[in-house]
């Protein structure tokens, strides 16, 4: 599981992002569904956050977010799209296959070269997804 609380405009939304402990099991409408509603009740009878916003409940998709090291373990050797805060090799965005990661760099591999990350020069990484119309 994986929670976010963001604002976007005038909203607050407190996002969870449901998944199944086998990878391999898809997270249905009806696990969103169950999850949501027992999320709900407890926000309700604990009231964490004073402030109103909207709650959803969803998987984490197809494209979803790396954010803790063993995302990066379970997730190596995937296609990922990274994003910088500085320009490295002339751009703040980069594609390929998620390498090896330490607490201080990663690596992403392309084309049969290694390119090196700095972890603290990294703002996101999400896992790449690309349809047939891409080519």
């Amino acid at each position: 599981m994986d929670l976010e609380f963001v604002k976007e405009g005038v909203n607050q939304y407190l996002r969870f992002f449901i998944e199944h402990l086998s990878s391999d099991t898809p997270v249905s409408v009806d696990d969103c569904q169950r999850a949501s509603e027992a999320l709900s009740d407890w926000l309700d009878q604990t009231d964490p956050i004073p402030l109103a916003y909207f709650l959803e409940v969803s998987s984490p998709g197809i494209e979803r977010r790396l954010r803790k090291d063993s995302d990066f373990i379970r997730f190596q050797n995937r296609m990922v799209r990274l994003q910088t805060n500085r320009p490295v090799n002339g751009g703040k965005t980069h594609l390929g296959l998620l390498g090896p990661v330490t607490e201080e760099r990663l690596i992403l591999l392309r084309d049969g070269q290694e390119f090196t990350f700095n972890r603290d020069n990294i703002t996101e990484i999400n896992l790449y997804w690309k349809s047939d119309k891409e080519e």
